[in-house]
């Protein structure tokens, strides 16, 4: 049979036991299953319960049903342990082999809730712990740190002597962590859950020399498979002689556990992604500077911060004298490879709260942050020096070079950040006709 826990608006569980067919939910009396919940819908939702399997549909809810934290559009087949949200109300899932309450001449054509009349004791449990879990893995923003702290509430709620949810990075330390790895990798090679010891399965494990020597009495291995790939596992192990062996009902609360961890990994690599992705957006990938559109944008927003707090900033418009002839003597990789070294030449110079940018081919732009033009000057210059006195050794040979600089810092009346560096690059057009390899000042009118 299978089972429906609702947490109620006082975070008591109401357990449902689904019928067979389709089980109505919604806030509406005439429903199966009744939730009075203004994020609920009239009928919300449709659970239509087969003996192996339960699919559920949303209705076209104002607030939407969600499973595994990921709203659905259409019928969704669910597992045991699934966790649903109908709005705002959680709920889990749970299949049973057998019913406590119901004897062969009980009528269950409807579904009705029962509250006193099931023993709902590790259900509650279950679902409580189940709900933390979902809670820490979407408050904690470290993904180890939420691990380490769900290792922790999964130990306790498995009266385990060892366990811990590792990521497949972890799966090469695990005898140094007092792991089974003989159990570790037989589950890693099934992709399924394994129990020891199990006399039900096909091909029990034996125990190996270095199980003998944790005392391992049992113990349960659950991985965690992504898009065909093993991609993390919940390990526990019991060493107590008197200890009650791993059973199928733990198996179940781990399966259900690593379906949160799951999406949790999931989760985590698009927000890595995401943050590549972003990376690259506003990278140069040459020199690995901010690139010039994200470079205005930053540097805008700094403007009207200083303008606003009546605060100096400074820009600089940087160019490499003769640029052209290092392409044409040593080739393009020869130039690519200086433009670097004068990146990193130009960082060197600069504070970290300062803004550094390719603007771009050989244009350099800096934002200096409450720094007026006298201060900006003494920047510039050094910055000047920083190429002009040490040459370049590239593949190809050494390269002498020096760059020409133009100078303009916030005063009077300067609108907007794209004046300022219209301002400077008049004066880096001024330097260049004054002979280059020199810092010229201008001042925002």
């Amino acid at each position: 049979m299978w089972i429906l826990t609702v947490r109620s608006s006082s975070n008591e569980p109401i357990v449902f036991i689904l019928k067979h067919g389709v089980n109505t939910l919604g806030r509406n009396q005439e429903n199966d299953i009744v939730i009075d919940d203004d994020s609920i819908s009239r009928r919300h939702a449709e659970l239509q319960c087969r003996s192996e399997q339960v699919v559920v549909h949303d209705l076209g809810s104002k607030n939407g049903t969600l499973v595994n934290l990921e709203r659905i559009s259409k019928a969704r087949t669910l597992k045991s342990g699934d966790q649903i949200h109908f709005g705002q109300r959680a709920a889990y899932i749970f299949k049973r082999s057998t019913s406590p309450i119901h004897s062969a001449g009980d009528d269950q054509s409807e579904t009705k809730p029962r509250v006193r009349e099931v023993s709902t004791e590790p259900l509650d449990k279950n679902t409580a712990l189940l709900s933390e879990i979902a809670s820490r893995l979407m408050t904690i923003p470290s993904l180890d740190g939420a691990l380490k702290e769900i290792s922790h509430l999964v130990s306790e709620a498995l009266e385990a002597n060892k366990c811990a949810v590792l990521q497949s990075s972890d799966f090469e330390r695990l005898g140094e962590m007092g792991f089974s790895t003989t159990i570790a990798r037989r589950a890693i090679e099934r992709r399924a859950a394994v129990l020891f010891p199990a006399a039900e399965q096909d091909n029990p494990i034996p125990p190996s020399k270095t199980d003998k020597l944790l005392y391992i009495r049992t113990a349960l291995c659950v991985p965690f498979i992504i898009e065909g790939a093993v991609a993390g596992m919940l390990y526990a192990h019991r060493s107590d002689a008197s200890a009650r062996l791993f059973d199928g009902r733990d198996v179940l609360l781990a399966v259900a556990i690593g379906h949160q961890v799951s999406l949790a990994f999931q989760r985590a690599h698009l927000i890595e992604e995401t943050r590549v992705l972003k990376k690259w957006a506003i990278t140069d990938s040459l020199t690995g500077l901010d690139n010039r559109r994200y470079t205005l944008e930053m540097g805008e927003l700094e403007f009207q911060r200083a303008l606003s707090l009546r605060r100096p900033v400074s820009a600089l418009m940087l160019d490499i004298d003769f640029f052209k002839n290092v392409n044409d003597q040593f080739g393009h990789p020869a130039g690519d490879q200086v433009l670097k070294m004068i990146a990193g030449r130009f960082r060197q110079q600069l504070r970290s709260i300062d803004m550094l940018g390719r603007y771009g081919g050989d244009e350099f732009i800096v934002v200096l942050i409450d720094t007026g033009l006298e201060g900006a000057q003494a920047i510039a210059e050094r910055l000047r020096l920083s190429i002009s006195e040490v040459p370049f050794e590239t593949d190809k040979g050494s390269v002498q070079l020096s760059v020409s600089i133009g100078v303009a810092a916030l005063a009077g009346d300067c609108p907007d950040f794209a004046t300022l560096i219209d301002q400077a690059d008049k004066a880096l057009y001024e330097a260049k006709t004054r002979g280059r390899n020199r810092v010229q000042t201008a001042r925002c009118p």
